[in-house]
C-alpha cells in the first residue's frame, strides 16, 4: 500500500513482501538496491522496514550492496500514542531499534498535547543523551524542512 501511495505521487518505489529484509529478504533486499543503484542512479533511498527489523542490520545490508553507505542514515521514529505501551510491554527492544539511530522523530505531533511531548523527548534524551529528538507531523508539516534538511545533509 505505501508503494502504491508512493507511485502515485509519481516516485519509484520496490516493496519487498511476506518477510523481514534483515532475515529471509535479506538476499532480495541488497539485489533491489543494486538493481536501483544501477537503473535509476537515485539521490536517496528510502528504506521502511516494518516495525520488527533492527535498523543496524538493515544499515549492515545497505553498506554490503555497494551503495554509499557514507550517506546512510537511520531515522528512529517514536509515535507518542503508542510510546508508553512500548516503554512498557517492549522496552528492551523498542531500545535496540533506536539506539543505532541518527537522530530521532516523534512523530504525529499534531496528535499528542505538549506535556506528552517534552515528556517523550525528556525520556529519549535520558536514554539516549548523543541524538537529536525532532518533532514532526505531516498533518501540519511540523519538523518535515528539518528533517529533509537533515537527510539532504
Amino acid at each position: 500500500m505505501d508503494g502504491a501511495t508512493i507511485k502515485a505521487e509519481g516516485y519509484d518505489a520496490v516493496e519487498l513482501p511476506d518477510g523481514c529484509i534483515c532475515c529471509s529478504l535479506s538476499g532480495s533486499l541488497q539485489n533491489a538496491l543494486k538493481n536501483i543503484d544501477r537503473d535509476i542512479h537515485p539521490d536517496i533511498i528510502i528504506i521502511e522496514p516494518t516495525g520488527l527489523a533492527f535498523p543496524h542490520k538493515v544499515k549492515e545490508l545497505v553498506r554490503t550492496s555497494c551503495i554509499d553507505s557514507d550517506r546512510t542514515m537511520i531515522i528512529g521514529l517514536a509515535d507518542p500514542l503508542r510510546f508508553d505501551t512500548l516503554m512498557e510491554k517492549k522496552e528492551n527492544f523498542f531500545k535496540q531499534q533506536l539506539h543505532a539511530s541518527d537522530f530521532l522523530l516523534i512523530t504525529k505531533s499534531d496528535l499528542a498535547s505538549e506535556e506528552e511531548l517534552k515528556r517523550i523527548t525528556g525520556t529519549l534524551n535520558a536514554i539516549y543523551p548523543d541524538k537529536e529528538v525532532l518533532r514532526v507531523s505531516s498533518v501540519t508539516d511540523e519538523g518535515l524542512d528539518e528533517v529533509v534538511g537533515r537527510i539532504l545533509g
